[in-house]
């Protein structure tokens, strides 16, 4: 039997790719889940009025091999004709403001604003990127995100645009974040290439192998830049689930509470309902999670596991009637050097224009810093969440009208930090597993990336691996 932990796209993803696989008849699956619904950080909240906030990631990009893959399982859940995607001819889609010196700053998306200077930058772009292929390439083995686009590109589009960026995808600041991790293939082009522009040009030369599929194709020809589902995403993991609850003994409300390795190399995965026995675990749970349910000798890879910690984040969704926002775009963010107490703003209603009349918002605040500003995401005051991102909403966006309705969710744990040193800390972790012979397998965002295409790409190839093990 094989046995998963976590609900999630990785379980999903995992449990999905196992059952699909042309050697699953001598398997029995089982798919364990502590919350009531599968599907995990992926979470659409709908209203009667057809209303709909996204509580989690709210668009997908069909890029490489893993959006292809995203795009395949679409497709395979009869899911095409609910598509809505957004194309790279959308007139607000290089639209993406900093908060920076007091305002909301439009970034540079023309040749014009390239050259020019724009605030908040006391110089043009295009002088920063002309003297980046003559810098040195660092010898160490990782940096922090911070420094390497500091030591590229110089201090302000690594304080304003790098900064705002790690803080929109991690929810924390690029000085704490691992650049082999974030953004390995950037580390490749200068280590290979000596520089990004020409690192960049080169990979722009190579002809990518990425097999295709009718979505996949479209997706291509009509350049959509990202996409989406009439009824949000978790439109998604909810047919996904039920697609997969066919061949897969999957239960909810049953989270394992703890994890025993027999003599035979069996895990016992214990529950409120009993103890489970599976040859094998495949977990997607959070790493600090999973170190907390293996047994006491297992001292070293719970200390690694330890090592990879997790930000929680506070959304809070708005719907105010009409058009109410001074500017048009995906929204802004904010980076560390300013001092405010949000992370940033998405324009929702922007992105997806013709969806709903009125303006529809998503206020992101806390990551890295949510214990500093709110305390505990244990004991989140609502009210004051609510408070503050309205607060910012009227400050920044002018936006004086009263909501129609607001939603306030606390997304506890929900994002991995890859601090500098993540990769040696992952070795370690397989090196663990391999020495104890561990019947383990660990997919999931704490691991490798935090992106919804990369979290089910990366369990495919995982479970492609054990698949390979069992029956060789």
């Amino acid at each position: 039997m094989e046995n998963y932990l976590g609900g999630g796209v990785s379980g999903l993803a995992a449990a999905h790719s196992l059952i699909t696989s042309k050697k699953n008849t001598q398997l029995a699956v089982t798919l364990l889940e502590s919350s009531s619904r599968f599907g995990g950080w992926v979470s659409t909240k709908t209203y009667p009025d057809g209303c709909f906030f996204e509580l989690g990631p709210r668009t997908v990009r069909p890029v490489g091999v893993q959006g292809r893959r995203t795009l395949m399982l679409v497709s395979e859940l009869g899911l095409d004709h609910k598509i809505i995607p957004v194309t790279y001819r959308h007139p607000i889609v290089s639209k993406r403001y900093i908060y920076a010196k007091g305002k909301i700053n439009l970034m540079p998306n023309s040749l014009w604003s390239m050259l020019t200077r724009q605030p908040p930058l006391t110089k043009s772009v295009l002088s920063m990127i002309l003297k980046e292929p003559f810098q040195a390439a660092s010898s160490e083995d990782d940096e922090s995100v911070y420094e390497f686009f500091n030591r590229r590109l110089g201090s302000e589009i690594a304080d304003y645009f790098v900064d705002a960026f790690c803080y929109g995808i991690y929810a924390s600041g690029a000085k704490q974040l691992s650049m082999a991790t974030c953004f390995p293939s950037l580390v490749k082009y200068e280590k290979e290439n000596g520089s990004l522009i020409m690192g960049a040009l080169q990979s722009r030369r190579e002809k990518q192998d990425i097999p295709g599929c009718p979505l996949f194709d479209k997706s291509q020809k009509e350049r959509w830049r990202s996409w989406t589902l009439e009824n949000g995403l978790q439109e998604l993991t909810d047919k996904w689930a039920r697609h997969v609850n066919r061949d897969v003994e999957m239960k909810l409300d049953t989270p394992c509470t703890r994890l025993e390795v027999t003599a035979n190399r069996k895990i016992l995965c214990h529950t409120k309902c009993g103890v489970i026995e599976a040859d094998h675990v495949i977990s997607s749970l959070s790493s600090p999670s999973l170190a907390n349910l293996l047994p006491n000798n297992y001292e070293t890879l719970k200390k690694y596991l330890n090592k990879i910690p997790s930000v929680s984040v506070a959304v809070v969704n708005f719907e105010f009637e009409g058009k109410v926002l001074p500017v048009d775009g995906f929204g802004f963010l904010v980076p560390s050097c300013e001092s405010k107490d949000i992370l940033g703003i998405v324009f929702d209603s922007c992105v997806f224009e013709g969806i709903r009349a009125n303006t529809k918002i998503t206020v992101m605040m806390g990551g890295s810093r949510f214990h500093e500003l709110f305390g505990s995401p244990d004991h989140s005051d609502e009210e004051y969440l609510y408070h503050i991102a309205l607060k910012n909403t009227r400050e920044i966006l002018n936006i004086n009208a009263k909501p129609l309705k607001s939603l306030v969710t606390v997304q506890k744990n929900c994002i991995p930090q890859y601090q500098v040193g993540h990769l040696k800390t992952i070795d370690s972790i397989n090196n663990e597993i391999k020495e104890k012979q561990l019947p383990l397998t660990l997919v999931g965002s704490s691991y490798k990336a935090v992106g919804l295409n990369d979290c089910i790409y990366n369990s495919q190839v995982e479970t492609a691996k054990l698949v390979q093990q069992i029956f060789s």
